[in-house]
């Protein structure tokens, strides 16, 4: 499902204390997280609504055109430092 405003994104698990592991977004897109996590409310159950959103100006990708969850990952290890 698309949402306006949201060209690309990326959710990934980071790792959490307690939880063991929650979801963390990077998007590309003209919404501020404040929009997104109001949409987001919507749509999903509490637990799939990422616990952060972080914004970038592309998703890192595979060689294949995929999502390189990996990559997207280490972008997100620097929100949390």
């Amino acid at each position: 499902r698309s949402i306006p405003g949201v060209k690309d994104a990326c959710v990934v698990g980071m790792p959490h204390a307690i939880q063991g592991e929650v979801p963390w977004a990077l998007v590309v897109g003209s919404r501020t997280a404040t929009e997104l996590f109001a949409v987001l409310s919507e749509l999903l159950p509490k637990n799939q609504i990422p616990l952060e959103i972080c914004f970038a100006d592309q998703i890192p990708m595979t060689g294949s055109g995929k999502p390189d969850k990996m990559a997207v990952r280490e972008v997100l290890k620097q929100w949390i430092r």
